[in-house]
């Protein structure tokens, strides 16, 4: 079995992000679980990637109150 290799953070796309955020927002299950990946249908190194580095990269995708994202 493979494990998950943590991505350099600019590799995460919105597109990976957003298919992260609807599985946690839909408290399905455990983020922490591999499943999450599964259900999330992102890669295991997206998923590792995603939970080490949630902080920063919702500042990057998720909009701020004004409709712009954080990304520059």
């Amino acid at each position: 079995m493979k494990h998950a290799m943590e991505l350099p953070r600019e590799q995460i796309t919105a597109k990976a992000f957003a298919a992260y955020e609807r599985v946690r927002r839909s408290g399905v299950t455990n983020m922490m679980m591999p499943k999450a990946a599964r259900l999330a249908r992102i890669t295991p190194d997206e998923h590792l990637t995603i939970l080490m580095h949630y902080t920063e990269l919702r500042e990057r995708f998720v909009p701020v109150s004004d409709g712009r994202s954080h990304e520059v």
